[in-house]
């Protein structure tokens, strides 16, 4: 983005005088050189030059002529103020013990995302949006981090212990068949605690099993891993639709919200399903609250959905794979609710998690998340990189992603609001006299060489609009221009 900070990117309108004065007076025309004007919404400005070399050029726009006036040659007019949609995000954060990692500075990946999103909340460029915050895994109170048998679990057992299958007489380092209990194994095979190891070269995790009557027992880098309580995480999605930190208005709220980081610390594993159920049930209800601002969810996480032993998540903590959570997401009650809310994802990981061929490729399970969640792709982090610089820019993409193009509809000062007398006008430092976008409809409608705006519920199919809505190609131009001003005319038919 060019000389442009999308909270300095102010949306007023345009003061058109209300006492018999023509739109034509009022609003200087738009020299548009050799191109001719719209025809039935599709006809484009002429060529004027790019962003940089003056004007947009391929843009659809016009000025009014006599023909979208009364007979008097006058439109009658009125003005109030405009704003960008509000902008809601419920933050659901990852801080399941694997946030303890380090990354190449030696600082743990939790200090990165606090020190990341306390950048956040502070910038200059949040105010005025309003965010909440929750972590995932909640734990139940009282329950030790380890345990050795049930009864250290007090209600939240069994205490689960990574097994798996190993033949008599045998050590091996590449177990693969988990069990509870001997019955699970064969009848020439012992199920024993699995230890993990130094990991090995090119990423490679290294797990070890050894039968008590091998001659030859795991390597001594290797530890058993201790056991777990089964219920410690909390997989009921209601606890995760109320937030750590209630929603509230940045700056005002940035105290809060980063005295919650400061004192938050991880740990657990990953109830990713039950979380995002929480947090879309949260968002859906403040879409409701608050039908004039746009929400959406946006998930940090350094892990896929996984319990204590891989693949064997409790029954509660649904969905607990990667293409069920992906269902949730696009579902109705993501993407697919009306309104849609969108999900956001940002990973962090280690190098190792990030290489083809890891088994847990993240990239692409990422990926598909945000696809479902209506946002193309994820935003991964290595840790190897100046993580708090990334997160922060990904958070930053959040922002403009979501309502760069989007506005309020202003209410007139006298009468009822006319959807057919509404303006969509721009300037910039090199655009000077106002181009007014031609309305297209619909966003089916928009073209991706000429834009144009439309209608959040076009009133031509009965809907009563909320929102205004640049096309992609309009919205491009609005933030690729140096000094943008986007206005709204209201009481001159509209261009289309």
């Amino acid at each position: 983005m060019r000389g442009i900070r999308f909270r300095s990117f102010f949306f007023a309108l345009a003061t058109l005088a209300s006492f018999g004065v023509g739109c034509k007076t009022v609003v200087p025309p738009l020299e548009t050189g050799s191109g001719g004007s719209g025809n039935d919404g599709g006809g484009s400005g002429g060529q004027v030059g790019g962003p940089d070399s003056g004007s947009p050029a391929d843009m659809p726009s016009e000025k009014f002529s006599a023909g979208d006036m009364p007979e008097d040659g006058a439109c009658a007019a009125t003005s109030s103020s405009a704003k960008l949609v509000p902008l809601d995000l419920y933050v659901m954060m990852d801080s399941s013990k694997s946030m303890t990692d380090m990354d190449s500075s030696g600082k743990t990946k939790w200090d990165d995302l606090k020190n990341a999103m306390s950048s956040f909340f502070k910038d200059a460029n949040s105010a005025g949006f309003s965010v909440a915050l929750k972590y995932f895994p909640d734990e139940q109170s009282g329950i030790p981090e380890t345990c050795a048998a049930d009864a250290d679990c007090k209600t939240a057992g069994p205490c689960d212990q990574r097994k798996a299958c190993v033949p008599k007489g045998t050590f091996n380092k590449t177990p693969s068949t988990l069990c509870s209990t001997a019955t699970d194994c064969g009848s020439n095979e012992e199920c024993v605690a699995v230890q993990h190891c130094t990991m090995g070269p090119d990423c490679h995790a290294i797990n070890c099993v050894a039968a008590s009557d091998s001659a030859t027992g795991c390597p001594s880098d290797c530890a058993p891993f201790m056991g777990y309580c089964r219920g410690r995480d909390i997989c009921d999605a209601n606890v995760y639709s109320t937030p750590t930190v209630p929603f509230g208005l940045l700056p005002d709220a940035a105290a809060a919200l980063i005295s919650s980081l400061n004192g938050h610390a991880p740990g657990g594993y990953t109830p990713t399903g039950p979380a995002l159920t929480g947090a879309l049930k949260a968002a859906q209800q403040r879409a409701k609250d608050t039908p004039d601002h746009k929400v959406a969810v946006v998930l940090v996480t350094d892990g896929l959905p996984g319990a204590f032993i891989p693949g064997m998540a409790p029954a509660a903590c649904t969905p607990a794979d990667v293409p069920g959570v992906a269902s949730l997401l696009s579902g109705p009650m993501g993407f697919g609710a009306t309104p849609a809310i969108p999900t956001f994802v940002i990973g962090i990981f280690g190098p190792c998690d990030l290489q083809q061929g890891n088994q847990q490729m993240p990239k692409e399970k990422l990926n598909m998340w945000a696809a479902a969640g209506g946002t193309k792709e994820a935003v991964l982090v290595d840790t190897s990189q100046d993580v708090t610089t990334k997160i922060l820019e990904a958070f930053k993409m959040v922002q403009s992603k979501v309502i760069a193009c989007e506005y309020t509809i202003p209410k007139p000062s006298v009468g009822g609001l006319d959807y057919k007398k509404v303006n969509v006008a721009f300037t910039s430092d090199n655009q000077t006299e106002p181009m007014y976008i031609h309305y297209v409809g619909s966003k089916d409608k928009c073209d991706g060489a000429v834009g144009g705006w439309y209608y959040d519920k076009p009133p031509e199919m009965g809907g009563t609009p909320t929102q205004i809505i640049a096309c992609d190609q309009t919205c491009t131009m609005f933030k690729g221009a140096s000094g943008a001003q986007v206005k709204i005319a209201l009481g001159c038919a509209t261009i289309g």
